[in-house]
Protein backbone atom coordinates (compact mmCIF):
# COMPACT_ATOMS: atom_id res chain seq x y z
CA UNK A 1 0.00 0.00 0.00
CA UNK A 2 2.78 2.46 0.97
CA UNK A 3 4.41 1.81 -2.58
CA UNK A 4 0.91 2.40 -4.31
CA UNK A 5 0.58 5.73 -2.57
CA UNK A 6 4.26 6.92 -2.45
CA UNK A 7 3.84 6.61 -6.66
CA UNK A 8 0.72 8.38 -6.91
CA UNK A 9 2.26 11.08 -4.93
CA UNK A 10 5.24 11.18 -7.15
CA UNK A 11 3.20 11.32 -9.97
CA UNK A 12 1.25 14.07 -8.97
CA UNK A 13 4.23 16.14 -8.11
CA UNK A 14 5.75 15.35 -11.67
CA UNK A 15 2.39 16.99 -12.97
CA UNK A 16 2.27 20.09 -11.06
CA UNK A 17 6.08 20.54 -12.14
CA UNK A 18 4.88 19.67 -15.60
CA UNK A 19 1.62 22.00 -15.56
CA UNK A 20 3.29 24.61 -13.87
CA UNK A 21 3.07 28.35 -15.56
CA UNK A 22 6.37 28.60 -15.92
CA UNK A 23 9.61 29.48 -13.77
CA UNK A 24 9.45 32.37 -11.95
CA UNK A 25 11.47 33.33 -9.21
CA UNK A 26 10.29 35.74 -5.72
CA UNK A 27 12.40 38.89 -5.61
CA UNK A 28 11.13 41.29 -3.25
CA UNK A 29 8.20 39.15 -2.16
CA UNK A 30 6.67 39.70 -6.36
CA UNK A 31 6.73 36.79 -8.72
CA UNK A 32 9.18 37.84 -11.67
CA UNK A 33 9.64 36.15 -15.18
CA UNK A 34 13.26 35.23 -15.37
CA UNK A 35 14.76 37.46 -18.23
CA UNK A 36 16.76 36.18 -20.99
CA UNK A 37 20.31 37.38 -22.59
CA UNK A 38 19.68 39.49 -25.12
CA UNK A 39 16.84 41.69 -23.14
CA UNK A 40 17.41 45.18 -22.68
CA UNK A 41 17.29 44.26 -18.85
CA UNK A 42 19.69 41.42 -18.39
CA UNK A 43 19.25 40.59 -14.90
CA UNK A 44 20.67 37.68 -12.59
CA UNK A 45 18.72 37.94 -9.24
CA UNK A 46 21.68 35.58 -7.84
CA UNK A 47 24.96 36.36 -9.12
CA UNK A 48 27.05 39.51 -7.97
CA UNK A 49 27.45 40.63 -11.80
CA UNK A 50 26.63 39.56 -15.15
CA UNK A 51 27.72 41.61 -18.49
CA UNK A 52 26.57 40.64 -22.07
CA UNK A 53 29.21 42.42 -24.47
CA UNK A 54 28.97 42.35 -28.39
CA UNK A 55 32.04 41.59 -30.57
CA UNK A 56 33.48 45.46 -30.10
CA UNK A 57 33.60 45.29 -26.52
CA UNK A 58 29.86 47.61 -26.21
CA UNK A 59 28.05 46.47 -23.26
CA UNK A 60 24.65 45.19 -24.51
CA UNK A 61 23.25 44.80 -21.20
CA UNK A 62 24.77 44.88 -17.70
CA UNK A 63 24.22 44.38 -13.73
CA UNK A 64 27.06 44.89 -11.48
CA UNK A 65 29.41 46.26 -14.25
CA UNK A 66 31.39 49.68 -14.26
CA UNK A 67 32.75 49.09 -17.84
CA UNK A 68 34.28 46.98 -20.67
CA UNK A 69 37.46 47.31 -22.36
CA UNK A 70 39.43 46.00 -25.29
CA UNK A 71 43.01 46.33 -25.32
CA UNK A 72 44.33 44.50 -27.41
CA UNK A 73 42.84 41.77 -29.96
CA UNK A 74 40.49 39.36 -28.66
CA UNK A 75 41.38 40.77 -24.69
CA UNK A 76 38.60 41.93 -22.95
CA UNK A 77 38.33 43.46 -19.74
CA UNK A 78 35.43 43.79 -17.37
CA UNK A 79 36.01 46.01 -14.54
CA UNK A 80 32.82 45.11 -11.61
CA UNK A 81 31.33 47.99 -9.50
CA UNK A 82 32.94 48.63 -6.22
CA UNK A 83 32.29 46.35 -3.44
CA UNK A 84 31.85 43.28 -6.26
CA UNK A 85 34.91 41.27 -5.93
CA UNK A 86 34.95 37.78 -7.70
CA UNK A 87 35.46 34.98 -5.59
CA UNK A 88 34.50 32.14 -7.71
CA UNK A 89 35.49 31.30 -11.19
CA UNK A 90 33.21 33.67 -13.66
CA UNK A 91 30.87 31.77 -16.47
CA UNK A 92 31.07 32.56 -19.72
CA UNK A 93 29.61 31.84 -23.32
CA UNK A 94 29.44 32.74 -26.89
CA UNK A 95 26.80 34.59 -27.81
CA UNK A 96 26.53 33.53 -31.21
CA UNK A 97 23.09 36.63 -32.02
CA UNK A 98 26.16 39.19 -32.03
CA UNK A 99 28.87 37.46 -33.11
CA UNK A 100 30.70 36.91 -36.84
CA UNK A 101 31.94 33.74 -37.90
CA UNK A 102 31.90 30.30 -37.01
CA UNK A 103 34.21 28.16 -34.57
CA UNK A 104 34.00 31.07 -32.35
CA UNK A 105 35.33 30.85 -28.46
CA UNK A 106 35.19 32.49 -25.00
CA UNK A 107 37.57 31.89 -22.18
CA UNK A 108 38.20 33.46 -18.74
CA UNK A 109 41.68 33.82 -18.19
CA UNK A 110 42.60 33.53 -14.19
CA UNK A 111 45.58 35.66 -14.79
CA UNK A 112 44.68 38.31 -15.94
CA UNK A 113 47.66 38.95 -18.32
CA UNK A 114 45.74 40.54 -21.01
CA UNK A 115 44.47 43.70 -18.96
CA UNK A 116 46.69 45.97 -17.90
CA UNK A 117 45.94 47.25 -14.46
CA UNK A 118 44.05 44.65 -13.24
CA UNK A 119 42.81 44.56 -10.13
CA UNK A 120 40.63 41.92 -7.89
CA UNK A 121 37.84 43.56 -9.57
CA UNK A 122 39.06 42.74 -13.09
CA UNK A 123 37.71 40.06 -15.20
CA UNK A 124 40.14 39.16 -18.10
CA UNK A 125 38.01 37.55 -21.19
CA UNK A 126 39.50 36.00 -24.18
CA UNK A 127 38.39 35.56 -27.19
CA UNK A 128 38.91 33.27 -30.51
CA UNK A 129 38.19 31.98 -34.12
CA UNK A 130 39.03 29.22 -35.71
CA UNK A 131 39.69 31.19 -39.37
CA UNK A 132 40.47 28.28 -41.61
CA UNK A 133 43.32 27.02 -39.97
CA UNK A 134 43.42 23.79 -37.30
CA UNK A 135 44.25 26.52 -34.44
CA UNK A 136 42.18 29.01 -32.77
CA UNK A 137 43.22 32.49 -33.35
CA UNK A 138 42.70 35.66 -31.10
CA UNK A 139 39.53 37.38 -32.75
CA UNK A 140 37.56 40.49 -32.06
CA UNK A 141 34.29 39.39 -33.54
CA UNK A 142 33.20 37.26 -30.50
CA UNK A 143 30.02 38.45 -28.33
CA UNK A 144 30.01 36.76 -25.04
CA UNK A 145 28.22 36.86 -21.51
CA UNK A 146 30.15 36.55 -18.43
CA UNK A 147 28.32 36.03 -14.97
CA UNK A 148 29.93 36.72 -11.61
CA UNK A 149 28.12 33.95 -9.04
Amino acid sequence: MNRVLLSILFGLSVLMVATSPGHAQRVNDRQKAPQLAGTANLIAPYAQAIAHVNQSGVIISAQGVKSVTNPSLGQYCIELKVGIVAKTAPTVSVDWSFSGGNGLLAYWRSSNTGCPGATRRTINIATYTFSGGSAPVLSNSVSFVVTVP
